[in-house]
């Protein structure tokens, strides 16, 4: 899989935000080991926001939150935490937010997200509300 991305000629977030790219990146995940996860979500993290928002890389995220550590997630959480309610009321990034809580396991990540919410709770409700 690494050597698959180490092979692209195009920058990986824009392959992944194609029609073409992210499903071609799906095949490939079902082949990704921990460690190469670790790799691809470094390569990613700045732009984890814009991948759980974009029309077609939500669909690589959401693949990806079925086969991340704990570990993985966690690092997720903490680099989307000032970003949460944008993606939460974003029509694609509300389905990357959901398969990623869903797969949550630990109170770590529950924490995590609670401190993502709490601040902005007033904010959601006029969101949800209008």
């Amino acid at each position: 899989m690494l050597q698959f991305i180490e092979n692209l000629k195009l920058d990986f977030l824009d392959y992944i935000c194609s029609s073409k790219g992210c499903h071609e990146i799906q095949k490939y995940l079902k082949r990704t080991n921990p460690s190469d996860m670790n790799k691809i979500l470094y390569k990613i993290g700045d732009n984890l926001q814009d991948i759980m928002i974009d029309p077609y890389a939500n669909y690589f995220f959401q693949k990806i939150t079925n086969i991340i550590t704990i570990e993985q997630r966690i690092y997720i959480f903490q680099n989307i935490q000032k970003s949460f309610i944008t993606i939460a009321t974003n029509m694609s990034g509300t389905h990357s937010l959901q398969a990623l809580v869903v797969s949550t396991e630990n109170l770590t990540e529950i924490e995590l997200i609670i401190d993502s919410v709490v601040p902005m709770f007033t904010e959601l409700c006029f969101v949800f509300l209008n």
